[in-house]
């Protein structure tokens, strides 16, 4: 009888484990609608970095140089005139590809102009991202990237994630972030 009972307990861990593992591999409409639809929100302020001021950027850019991504942060003054959220939270959106339309998300310390930036791009297979470093990946379905760098002894993280696409998403649909 106990052999039988632990074989019973075996099969409700391993059948829990799966239901558990298709809830995270495949969003249902109820855990897609607690993703917020981007860009992020605003503040009209900036983040404290200890004795520095941190500012998060959004937008939507037309070009995959980083000649001319790193002018734009350049560009950018270094004033706290307002900022995206650094919240550690998902934000999605529908970007259609070979669309020449780009994210371009990016971190900026006000204080002595040290930034970095991520750009996602959308192709007909696949999900490219680019950074002011140099680096690039893919981040196939289902997967996420997270791209970190460090400001005055604190981390900012740019995350990417594709969505599987099932249920509401679709391939043109990416979530992104400002993490910590």
């Amino acid at each position: 009888m106990l052999h039988k009972q632990k074989l019973i307990n075996r099969v409700t861990t391993s059948v829990i484990a799966l239901m558990g593992t298709s809830i995270i591999n495949m969003p249902t409409p109820s855990y897609a609608e607690s993703i917020a639809s981007g860009p992020p929100p605003t503040i009209s302020g900036c983040y404290n970095v200890g004795d520095e001021q941190v500012k998060f950027i959004y937008q939507k850019v037309d070009t995959l140089d980083p000649n001319v991504l790193n002018r734009l942060a350049n560009s950018i003054p270094n004033v706290c005139n307002g900022s995206y959220a650094w919240d550690d939270k998902w934000y999605w959106e529908s970007l259609p590809d070979n669309r020449n339309k780009y994210i371009f998300l990016m971190w900026k310390n006000i204080k002595n102009g040290e930034y970095g930036w991520l750009v996602i791009q959308n192709t007909p297979s696949t999900w490219n991202w680019y950074t002011n470093d140099g680096r690039r990946g893919i981040v196939p379905n289902g997967e996420q990237a997270k791209r970190t760098w460090w400001t005055n002894g604190y981390r900012i993280d740019i995350d990417v994630r594709n969505p599987p696409n099932q249920g509401p998403w679709t391939a043109n649909d990416i979530w992104y972030g400002f993490g910590y």
